[in-house]
């Protein structure tokens, strides 16, 4: 293997970690959006029934 075909795979290995990276990236702010959304309509639910039971 010569030193080009060397500089190719390394910069091929390089794009795929970085694709790889922003992927795990996005999954994590995907996820603290969806737990976010859960834990306001959690707190909505409980502020709804104490406002029911208060009337």
């Amino acid at each position: 293997m010569n030193n080009k075909e060397s500089n190719i795979e390394k910069t091929n290995l390089d794009v795929f970690i970085h694709a790889v990276g922003s992927e795990i990236e996005q999954a994590q702010v995907r996820l603290i959006v969806a737990a976010n959304a859960q834990m306001l309509f959690h707190y909505w639910k409980v502020g709804n029934y104490i406002l029911y039971h208060q009337q």
